[in-house]
């Protein structure tokens, strides 16, 4: 039997790091989207951390196009970037049964109005998909974390 061929170690380029980094970035709002799922079939309660909805759970939520999050991210408030000031927003968007926005709120702030304002104003401008049960359109909700970093 013939040895198997070796290869030389692969660095890894900017490119691909910033690929992996995206790929976790909708990581993060899969994770989102499952909570929100999570909550609807449970009455609102979201599961413990480490845990994930079940596949009948997952037809209740709202969605987000992950297209429109990526054109169009949130605009980072200059003020904001100049003062050095990072965090996370956790935006709840509530949905009609067409997918059309209804209601935009801060569920988890990140301490800071201006990034706060910044991520409802994107999450404005993004489009959704509604809720599913029983094979049919509803309206729904859909928690998305909206990320501040330098």
């Amino acid at each position: 039997m013939p040895p198997l061929p070796t290869t030389a170690p692969v660095r890894s380029t900017p490119q691909a790091q910033a690929s992996r980094s995206a790929r976790w970035r909708t990581v993060g709002v899969a994770a989102a989207l499952c909570l929100t799922s999570a909550a609807s079939a449970n009455g609102g309660a979201v599961p413990a951390s480490g845990t994930h909805a079940g596949p009948a759970a997952a037809s209740y939520g709202a969605s987000i196009d992950i297209r429109s999050k990526n054109t169009q991210p949130a605009r980072y408030p200059r003020e904001a970037a100049q003062a050095g000031i990072t965090g996370t927003v956790i935006v709840q968007v509530e949905v009609d049964a067409q997918g059309a926005l209804q209601t935009v709120s801060v569920e988890k702030s990140s301490g800071s109005p201006a990034l706060d304002t910044a991520a409802i104003e994107a999450a404005r401008r993004w489009t959704y998909g509604p809720a599913m049960h029983e094979g049919a359109p509803t309206a729904g909700r859909v928690r998305i974390p909206v990320d501040f970093h330098l």
